[in-house]
């Protein structure tokens, strides 16, 4: 904890506090009193005025930049060359300042923040973020995230993004810096249209039917070039998304058929894309293998998922850029102890979760010269045996 020395017990109870609570700040001394934690950590000071302090503390760029230097070097250690998932999440939040704006996503409009996460495609552990305002699209953000890690050590050799992340100017960047990608692109562009309309004729022959999980994929893998680069579109169509969607839309379009506001020149264009999907890479991938390839993007949505369910993103309880700035940095800390914690997990059955809902009620008595360490429930015995960790009977003090 050399990047704050002062406040390290503040830090490690705090990280430990929103691994296993998920209430407000304003509790966090009253679980520390309850807590073995006060013990670990006599020096945490966790009252109100004091966390607005910490957080202040650790919103700072040195302190920050002092971080990121010691934990990539540890997560990447002797190979900094890294393939990387890049995406976004919004942070709805009424916090008065110029990172708090109007976006529309997805039909919702709100006044938010929107993080941007890095995340290791290798370890599936975030590597790095950033923070925009809301109404900044993420298109505009990708080359200043990848510049930042480059700033680190981190070398990209790989990014895989979402269509949000498509443009002319992010793709003709990537190539000129031998950066390879992979991305969807969006159903609205000319390449998706044109690619489209010269392979769907055969693209449903059996030669190109694959499966992923349990889905059907029918995919095509063709040739092109931009920017004056050969690259490698991938054209699929997912079957069982095609019928239900086909359904659904002809149940309303037939009747605006009838009606004369459609015509069966525009239902037939509608149909042969509906279920249609077009995938971009640099690199040559057997079509069997792309779609797992792509779908490492969820690790990306399983983080943003454990920030805001598990360590406390969301809702957002401070109020201005100061604190929101050591609130991010604090649940970063806290969602690298919590995904680490999980991962030591993965050969059992058990997952973080459980473990300490179940851990939450291993209770103690403590006498003036040791703590005696009540019998644990199977559960957490279980996850003790798997962690290769002794729970003790006495804790000497």
């Amino acid at each position: 904890m050399e990047m704050l020395p002062n406040d390290k017990d503040t830090l490690l109870a705090m990280t430990l506090y929103k691994v296993l609570s998920h209430n407000a700040n304003c509790y966090a001394n009253d679980w520390w009193r309850g807590s073995y934690a006060s013990i670990m950590f006599p020096e945490a000071e966790l009252s109100s005025q004091r966390l607005s302090e910490f957080l202040c503390s650790i919103e700072k760029e040195s302190i920050q930049r002092r971080f990121f230097e010691k934990y990539l070097q540890f997560l990447c250690k002797d190979d900094k060359r890294r393939a990387i998932l890049i995406d976004s999440t919004g942070l709805a939040n009424k916090i008065r300042f110029e990172l708090a704006a109007i976006n529309t996503h997805n039909g919702k409009t709100s006044r938010e923040t929107r993080l941007i996460l890095a995340v290791d495609r290798l370890s599936n552990m975030p590597l790095f973020f950033r923070y925009v305002a809301g109404n900044i699209v993420d298109v505009t953000t990708l080359r200043n995230t990848i510049t930042e890690l480059a700033q680190y050590g981190i070398e990209t050799k790989l990014t895989i993004v979402d269509a949000g992340y498509y443009s002319d100017q992010n793709v003709k960047a990537l190539l000129d810096n031998g950066i390879a990608f992979l991305t969807r692109v969006h159903s609205n562009r000319v390449l998706f249209k044109n690619l489209v309309k010269n392979h769907i004729a055969d693209l449903m022959s059996l030669e190109y039917l694959t499966k992923y999980n349990e889905r059907l994929v029918y995919i095509k893998r063709v040739d092109v070039s931009l920017f004056n680069h050969n690259l490698y579109a991938y054209i699929a169509i997912d079957l069982q998304r095609r019928n239900d969607e086909s359904y659904g839309y002809m149940q309303g379009a037939l009747e605006e058929l009838q009606n004369g506001k459609l015509t069966d020149e525009q239902i037939r264009r509608k149909l042969e894309t509906i279920g249609v999907f077009v995938l971009i890479c640099t690199e040559c991938i057997d079509t069997h293998e792309i779609l797992p390839m792509y779908y490492t993007r969820q690790a990306i949505e399983q983080i943003f998922d454990v920030n805001k369910s598990n360590v406390d993103l969301v809702p957002l309880r401070v109020h201005n850029e100061d604190t929101f700035r050591g609130h991010l940095m604090l649940t970063f800390i806290a969602s690298v102890a919590y995904l680490t914690f999980n991962a030591c997990l993965k050969k059992s059955e058990l997952n973080a979760m459980g473990v300490f809902s179940n851990a939450r009620n291993l209770k103690c008595k403590v006498y003036p010269n040791a703590i005696l360490v009540k019998e644990p429930a199977k559960i957490t015995r279980m996850a003790s045996q798997a962690l290769g960790i002794p729970i003790p009977e006495f804790i000497y003090t």
